[in-house]
């Protein structure tokens, strides 16, 4: 009996399952107890891998990749604390609803409990932060346990991906020898069928209600983290209101009239918050960066305000109600899109975007601190469609202002 061959079988064989669904991009860590998952990894064409040495930049570097694909990436560590480096990452994706797949070798349960190296209890090590947690037998040769394994693969991509996603854990201990006696040149592909999430939509009766609490009323649309759908502008056209487009949210940086971005600065004025009061708000992606804009949203105390959330997840604010649309943004936006809104009178958004203008034009004709008169040439410099990586704290709040 190969036992280096049943490991790299029934790595393969889960591999292929998630291939299967969609899974493209692995993250690996170099380790010895998980070669059979590298070793399967290397070996199937379908898969693209990188390699990341820390566990903890490579869960990072892997959650990067879901932020921009949208679609699931695969991470392979060793067993120990190497899988506990993936933790941070691991609560990020949970927060912010990412598509991780989480592969941790792991020790034989003769080797638990009795003082081996580079051994830990990782049974649901990561607890409420993964949306699933799967424990694997050791590897045994059984086809039907193989064919259980390529059906677990799809599954994983399921409990991952949106619109209720995040990150999910598969536990595979692995008994030595951990290579086969002969290593095939290559494992064979399987065919692709892609899970499609639900586009989740509001029923007629919610979608005519949303219309009429709109319709006729000022209003804004606020974009926050990951609410990066080109349809928003076009929605804050059709509607006639301003978008208050979080730099987080990807959309500040085209060219669309209904798009506003000095909000953080002309809000602070008490005249200004006053002038531009509003009736309802409709709010995509997280919260934003800008406390101003928060401080403005909490004075709206009258205001019907919806956040669109396909989990159904609900936002708390200190001063309003918050109720909850569950949809996703894209259907969404079809939705109203298709309904044929008509637009509020020109005036609203005109004093939104002169409000934008005149603080644009004040920027500058002032000086600025070093910080910011870097960050305005580097976002003046950089080519369309870059990629921008902001830190937390001021350089995040110049990137806002």
């Amino acid at each position: 009996m190969d036992q280096g061959r049943i490991n790299l079988d029934w790595c393969a064989s889960l591999l292929q399952g998630l291939v299967s669904a969609g899974l493209e991009q692995v993250v690996i860590s170099p380790g010895s107890r998980n070669t059979p998952l590298t070793l399967a990894t290397l070996l199937l064409p379908q898969l693209h891998h990188q390699v990341a040495v820390d566990e903890r930049s490579a869960a990072f570097f892997a959650l990067g990749m879901a932020v921009e694909t949208g679609d699931p990436v695969a991470l392979v560590c060793t067993s120990g604390t190497a899988v506990a480096n993936w933790l941070p990452a691991v609560v990020e994706a949970n927060s912010r609803q990412l598509p991780l797949i989480l592969l941790s070798a792991d020790r034989p349960w003769e080797l638990q409990q009795c003082q081996a190296n580079q051994t830990i209890d990782q049974v649901r090590l990561f607890g409420e932060q993964v949306r699933a947690f799967h424990q694997l037998s050791p590897p045994e040769a059984s086809e039907t346990a193989l064919r259980r394994l390529q059906a677990l693969g799809r599954e994983l991509v399921r409990e991952a991906s949106r619109p209720c996603g995040g990150p999910v854990h598969v536990n595979l201990p692995l008994r030595e020898p951990l290579v086969p006696e002969q290593i095939p040149p290559t494992l064979p592909t399987v065919p692709v069928a892609p899970c499609l999430p639900p586009r989740l939509s509001l029923q007629e009766g919610e979608l005519q209600t949303l219309i009429e609490s709109l319709d006729g009323r000022k209003g804004i649309i606020v974009c926050g983290l990951d609410a990066h759908s080109g349809a928003l502008p076009a929605l804050g056209a059709a509607l006639g209101v301003p978008v208050l487009a979080d730099p987080l949210s990807s959309l500040r940086y085209g060219s669309e009239a209904s798009v506003i971005g000095q909000y953080d600065l002309f809000l602070r004025s008490v005249s200004r918050r006053a002038q531009l009061a509003v009736e309802w708000v409709l709010h995509f992606g997280a919260t934003p960066v800008s406390a101003t804009l928060q401080n403005f949203l909490d004075e709206q105390t009258a205001a019907r305000h919806w956040w669109v959330d396909a989990s159904g997840r609900t936002m708390d604010r200190q001063s309003m109600t918050v109720e909850t649309l569950q949809a996703s943004t894209a259907s969404l936006c079809g939705q109203l899109l298709s309904a044929g809104l008509d637009p509020l009178a020109p005036a609203w958004l005109e004093a939104w975007q002169e409000a934008d203008r005149q603080v644009a034009l004040q920027l500058q004709k002032q000086p600025l601190p070093l910080e910011a008169s870097i960050l305005r040439h580097a976002l003046e410099a950089l080519p369309d469609r870059s990629l921008l990586f902001s830190g937390n704290s001021l350089a995040v709040r110049f990137l806002d202002a």
